[in-house]
């Protein structure tokens, strides 16, 4: 109460000069005074900010605030000093700020107030970097989260450690329950995506580790799934690009890679070989390249390629005699047709072509001798048996009757309503019975149909 009954008469006598003002704020911080100082300053700046004077009293400000802090750094009131050293704001104050907090830090963790203790290693980690109690923080920090199981906040805080103090006595201590955890984490990595494993295993990968090798291994096991989902989608460019990254990162794995691509190319060289036999040349000649994508000198890709040329060059001249062979065949030169189809047949076995030389050997026979022809097919069917059934009915109304009762037709030829379609027809007249056997034949298929049902019956027989 005193004090302000001093500063309010300090004021009225010196209202009206701002240098007085100053100057007793100054007399003030010289006698060490710095409560009294420091409000003392904060009115002149308030009222003279743009003036020398004003950042001189800046400075002081800082300075008594230091002071006060300091007085309470000795006397080990670390809570207060850092206060004082936060108002404070300069280099000094904080170069005994992290002191403070490093303290209060040690009496939360005696009385096992984690949080509380957390709090002070995060303040001087975020706003006061250059502290030497940096690394020991880190360690500290480690410890708690290893009693948390706070995997992933160890690792971030080792990386930092290591990457900062490499040779620090506090990371070489972590080291084993750091590889304890990259074990983890690996194994960790195969519940994830392909895409978020491998993040995860460069990230290990980056730490110090006696578990290199494996992590790295891990990362090729993945390329390689990487290459076979790109081989699933038809994506051969990047599936060679994941197969380089596996030789990148686990040269080891060469191998498997080789075996990988040559299992890949087998796909495309059959993938292909099943176009080619569809005669789909361009479809064929794209499957099998893929194969140079992965293996550039895959012999069993330029053996196959050879292949569809020469046989595409067959089925080609193929087609040209094909195509002659059509023209006679409208022409209806069945002759030439067939001398065409059967040369077209001689390149390259096609099924429509071997039809078609059946069809024209069929229709030359027709051209020549159609009715002859017509009892050919039906004599030839099936091995003679219409022929066989016929005679068997006879010679059994010949052995019930006399010969003579029994009168046969014979075969006989009539046209039938169509091009190249006649009717064959054989009569049995018996005294009980009568046979009138009647079939349609298509020249052109050599195709049998019976016109009524005891022709019929007498076919399935």
């Amino acid at each position: 109460m005193k004090n302000k009954i001093i500063l309010f008469f300090l004021t009225i006598l010196f209202g009206c000069s701002t240098t007085p003002k100053y100057d007793l704020a100054h007399q003030y911080y010289q006698q060490k005074k710095y409560l009294t100082a420091i409000y003392l300053f904060d009115e002149f700046v308030e009222t003279e900010a743009n003036t020398a004077l004003a950042t001189e009293s800046i400075l002081q400000r800082s300075e008594a605030y230091y002071q006060l802090g300091f007085t309470e750094f000795q006397s080990g009131n670390w809570e207060l000093a850092s206060k004082y050293f936060y108002l404070a704001n300069s280099q000094k104050a904080d170069e005994l700020q992290d002191n403070c907090y490093f303290q209060m830090a040690k009496k939360h963790h005696e009385k096992n107030n984690i949080d509380d203790e957390l709090f002070c290693y995060n303040y001087i980690f975020s706003y006061l970097p250059q502290s030497e109690f940096i690394a020991e923080i880190l360690y500290n920090r480690i410890l708690i989260y290893l009693e948390q199981d706070e995997k992933y906040l160890i690792l971030t805080d080792f990386h930092f450690l290591w990457s900062h103090y490499p040779q620090n006595e506090y990371t070489k201590k972590l080291q084993p329950k750091i590889d304890e955890l990259m074990t983890y984490f690996i194994g960790q990595s195969s519940e994830y995506d392909v895409d978020k494993s491998l993040d995860l295993l460069f990230r290990l990968s980056k730490y110090p580790t006696d578990l290199k090798e494996v992590i790295f291994t891990k990362i090729g096991d993945i390329y390689i799934l990487k290459a076979q989902i790109a081989f699933s989608e038809n994506d051969v460019q990047n599936a060679e690009i994941y197969f380089g990254k596996v030789v990148e990162f686990a040269p080891l794995k060469m191998s498997e890679v080789i075996f990988q691509k040559q299992k890949m190319c087998s796909i495309f060289i059959e993938k292909g070989d099943e176009y080619l036999a569809e005669f789909l040349f361009d479809e064929a000649n794209l499957e099998y390249q893929k194969s140079f994508v992965l293996l550039p000198k895959c012999e069993y890709a330029t053996t196959a390629i050879e292949k569809m040329k020469t046989t595409q060059l067959t089925y080609n001249t193929a087609l040209e005699h094909e195509k002659k062979a059509s023209q006679f065949e409208f022409k209806n030169d069945f002759e030439n047709a067939l001398k065409w189809y059967k040369s077209s047949y001689s390149f390259f076995e096609i099924e429509k072509v071997s039809q078609k030389i059946e069809i024209m050997q069929n229709l030359c026979e027709a051209q020549n001798n159609p009715r002859k022809f017509a009892l050919k097919i039906v004599f030839e069917y099936e091995n003679g048996k219409l022929n066989k059934e016929i005679n068997g009915i006879i010679a059994e109304a010949k052995a019930e009757h006399q010969n003579e009762l029994v009168k046969t037709s014979n075969w006989k030829v009539v046209f039938a309503i169509g091009e190249y379609n006649y009717e064959i027809r054989y009569d049995i007249i018996t005294p009980k019975k009568s046979y009138y056997f009647a079939w349609r034949v298509d020249l052109k298929n050599r195709k049998l149909t019976p016109v009524n049902k005891i022709s019929e019956k007498l076919m399935e027989n």
